[in-house]
């Protein structure tokens, strides 16, 4: 009986440590990385890179061509896997809560931006061809890179917690299920 309640404490102790979760765990993760990515500092441009004056506006438009195929790629990613993510398995959408739900919304909605970010860049980048003059900080440019890159960044973010939760009712549903193989032993003991 006494290596059984010791057994019992230690287990609830492991659980009151895992209380914070996978979400929280997430979303320091989150917080960590994005305080992370602020403190890096400036790069130095390297003087030995340098590039023929008639080379200069086909590598521009060559980068973000680039860019902008990477980008389509990873929203389509991530619109198969909002997709795959509802519709595989309906069970567990069905047990969502309001955040899950929302998250997924979010997602799609961070996903269609990021397309309209791809849409803008894109004539940004015609418009530069039909002047003759390629500026890759060009403000529309870049306002149309920051809605590709904050767009799909938001939504993986979303995709992600939506994930974590799923990981959070898991193993919640295998400590109810351990709970109760316990008390089904310990009354079967008792008889």
């Amino acid at each position: 009986m006494r290596v059984r309640s010791v057994r019992s404490n230690v287990q609830m102790a492991g659980r009151r440590r895992l209380k914070f979760g996978y979400v929280g765990l997430y979303l320091l993760l989150i917080a960590v990385l994005t305080i992370g990515s602020l403190l890096i500092p400036e790069g130095a441009i390297s003087p030995d890179l340098v590039f023929a004056p008639e080379g200069r506006a086909k590598i521009a438009l060559d980068v973000l061509l680039d860019l902008q195929q990477f980008v389509g790629t990873l929203n389509t990613g991530l619109f198969a896997a909002c997709g795959v993510l509802a519709f595989k398995n309906r069970e567990m959408v069905a047990s969502w809560g309001r955040i899950e739900r929302l998250s997924m919304v979010g997602a799609l909605i961070a996903g269609a931006v990021s397309y309209f970010g791809l849409y803008l860049s894109r004539i940004a980048v015609l418009e530069m061809v039909a002047v003759g003059v390629i500026d890759p900080i060009s403000r529309r440019l870049q306002f149309a890179l920051a809605l590709q890159y904050y767009g799909f960044l938001v939504g993986v973010v979303l995709l992600g917690l939506i994930f974590v939760k799923g990981l959070d009712l898991l193993s919640n549903d295998s400590e109810k299920l351990q709970a109760g193989q316990e008390v089904l032993s310990t009354s079967r003991s008792a008889e």
